[in-house]
């Protein structure tokens, strides 16, 4: 039997190094498959705000299923 998950594609382009030069051209983009709802684990963690930011809520909710994903497959 299959396990199913859901898909997802992730674009990620660098807008700005952090010694401010523009137009790095770096962009990383890559399939994914998730057995959980990435999408209504990022809608909870924003409502809630743990950290008072918002996106910061967005990206550590982003990160930690991408990590967790791949830990699990490690």
């Amino acid at each position: 039997m299959e396990k199913r998950a859901n898909k997802y594609h992730l674009a990620l382009t660098q807008l700005q190094t952090a010694k401010g030069e523009e137009d790095p051209k770096k962009h990383l983009e890559f399939d994914f498959e998730n057995h959980d709802e990435v999408f209504q684990i990022v809608e909870r963690l924003t409502e809630k705000d743990p950290f008072n930011d918002k996106r910061q809520a967005t990206e550590f909710a982003v990160g930690l299923k991408l990590f967790s994903e791949a830990f699990l497959f490690a």
